[in-house]
């Protein structure tokens, strides 16, 4: 996947494994590919929690 969207691999396994994401900035480019990859939109990809 990484190879097919064009963006490292690293990332995409934290975003997988929902690791360090408090960190963690997601660019507008990798939403988009992301959602055009999985032929979805953006509000599929993220829930808004109220923290704990």
């Amino acid at each position: 996947m990484s190879k097919e969207i064009g963006h490292r691999r690293t990332t995409i396994m934290e975003l997988m494994h929902n690791t360090n994401m408090e960190k963690k900035k997601i660019s507008a480019e990798l939403i988009v590919k992301l959602c055009l990859y999985f032929d979805i939109s953006p509000s599929d990809l993220f829930e808004v929690r109220a923290k704990e």
